[in-house]
């Protein structure tokens, strides 16, 4: 075949079989900033520094770019290696796991709740589900088997953060500490008590927070699954 014909046929090939965009790679990389979220949310409860809040921030950035190339490659593909709806509901069930850890930081600054230890255990178990989040995706194209494996480990890792924030809710409105508190109230001076009432209920608003994580986290990872199940 001469050179000159081999472009043609090459030329109407792409024509008529577009290239088919990367779709795994779109995804993957949005996960792998999720979970890069979720860790600097970690590091934030444990540390308090600023500039783990900062980075939260700047991810949640660069988590709207990276959810609007997929879906704006998805709007002018003529082929997907996957349902056109499955594509959309993962890129935006991630970029969900993404808004939501930037809304949880943002609320402990605006609260100035200081962290405890229910904090530090659910963001872990939001980081661990994270991690799982990222194999999964990461192994989609080529180990649908080990993406399938990861998905219900993110759904595990939802369960765990629920049953932590049921633990922490019940530790947190315990009535004894707060009635020993009205108990110690020297001449009448219920501010300690009152404090102590404030802060609880701010805590409670970042258990929340973190919970909400917890359950678009298990979208993204629900996601996954149904990829898996029903297109790979």
């Amino acid at each position: 075949m001469s050179s000159r014909l081999q472009r043609f046929v090459t030329s109407v090939t792409r024509r008529l079989a577009p290239r088919v965009p990367d779709f795994h790679g779109l995804l993957q990389a949005q996960a792998d900033a999720a979970t890069r979220a979720l860790d600097e949310l970690l590091a934030f409860i444990e540390t308090g520094e600023e500039s783990h809040s900062r980075r939260v921030r700047e991810i949640e950035k660069e988590g709207d770019r990276l959810e609007a190339r997929t879906l704006e490659t998805l709007a002018r593909s003529f082929a997907a290696p996957m349902d056109r709806g499955s594509i959309h509901l993962a890129a935006t069930a991630i970029d969900d796991v993404i808004n939501y850890a930037k809304t949880t930081v943002r609320e402990m600054e605006a609260l100035g709740a200081t962290p405890d230890r229910w904090m530090g255990d659910l963001a872990t178990a939001l980081s661990d589900g994270g991690a799982h989040l990222a194999r999964g995706f990461a192994a989609l194209r080529d180990d649908p088997e080990a993406a399938r494996v990861e998905a219900l480990a993110v759904h595990k890792a939802e369960r765990n953060a629920e049953k932590l924030f049921r633990a922490a809710l019940a530790e947190a409105f315990a009535p004894e500490p707060h009635l020993a508190a009205l108990d110690d109230a020297e001449n009448g001076d219920l501010g300690p008590a009152i404090e102590r009432l404030l802060l609880t209920m701010k805590r409670r608003e970042i258990y929340r927070h973190l919970s909400n994580t917890a359950d678009r986290l298990d979208d993204a990872g629900r996601a996954l699954l149904e990829i898996v199940l029903t297109e790979v």
